[in-house]
């Protein structure tokens, strides 16, 4: 795939922009238990702006990753799973990211499951080189931890999953206020604790409903990070026509987390959506 673009803004800011990138993968199955999949991803990203640090000058990023994964059935009712990512980038040099997940089909209607997996971001254009940029950042990182329990009741119609999880991150980039200019810094680090329970009921073949909640226990306010997050979700299909009708409420969202420069401010709302 290639996209490019130009954006000609009405404060004066112009850019022309590209992304492009290539995936390929190939997956092998040796035998119904056994799977393996290999692949690569490669990006190619950036553009030339008016403004910034490197203004009008070509700033070009580029990724390449190579990954492999495999999948093992146990005794009929143990599922494994395993992978590793090695990314290569032209700024950050190299990061390697596993996982392994494991889950357990105790009957016919239970099943429980296990995951480790790790997870970073790499720093954006934007933010190396033009709002509050710094050329400097490293890539976010995190580890992720979490075990969970889903169970079918009705003949398979409803289905519950309950989920914990447990979440250790670092070098989050966050705006530092206290600067003049203000400047992106890793400064962050966190260590989030939380839980999900989810419930998804085909009432009939017309008729289907969800819901979801989601607590997260933080040790530190997070931009944009609520501590409740509910959804309820109806949906309605007869032959060609489908009404769906979703609720969210959100509770305890950080719009602002507290700086020498700027306060701390919360959010609550409800979202009604009807399509």
């Amino acid at each position: 795939y290639h996209n490019f673009g130009t954006h000609v803004l009405s404060d004066g800011f112009e850019s022309t922009d590209q992304n492009s990138g290539l995936m390929l993968y190939q997956t092998y199955r040796i035998n119904d238990d056994t799977k393996i999949t290999a692949g690569i991803d490669a990006k190619l990203f950036g553009g030339t702006a008016n403004t910034g640090m490197a203004a009008n000058e070509l700033n070009l990023v580029s990724e390449l990753a190579g990954y492999a994964l495999i999948y093992q059935k146990l005794f009929k009712i143990v599922d494994l799973n395993a992978g590793l990512r090695v990314e290569q980038h032209s700024i950050f040099g190299h990061a390697w990211v596993p996982m392994v997940g494991a889950s357990v089909q105790a009957s016919p209607n239970t099943n429980f499951k296990s995951a480790v997996s790790k997870g970073f971001r790499s720093p954006t254009v934007m933010e190396l080189y033009l709002y509050a940029p710094n050329p400097d950042l490293k890539p976010e990182s995190m580890m992720n931890y979490e075990i969970g329990w889903m169970q079918f009741y009705l003949n398979h119609k409803l289905r519950t999953e309950l989920t914990m999880f447990f979440v250790d991150g670092k070098n989050v980039i966050e705006v530092d206020g206290s600067s003049t200019p203000p400047k992106r810094q890793n400064i962050g680090t966190f260590r989030n604790k939380g839980v999900e329970f989810s419930a998804n009921y085909s009432i009939n073949k017309q008729w289907q409903a969800s819901a979801n909640y989601t607590f997260l226990d933080m040790d530190k306010p997070i931009l944009a990070a609520p501590r409740h997050q509910l959804n309820f979700n109806l949906n309605y299909q007869y032959k060609i026509f489908n009404l769906n009708t979703s609720l969210q409420h959100i509770n305890g969202l950080y719009a602002s987390v507290e700086t020498p420069t700027t306060p701390e401010v919360m959010q609550h709302y409800t979202l009604l959506n009807t399509r």
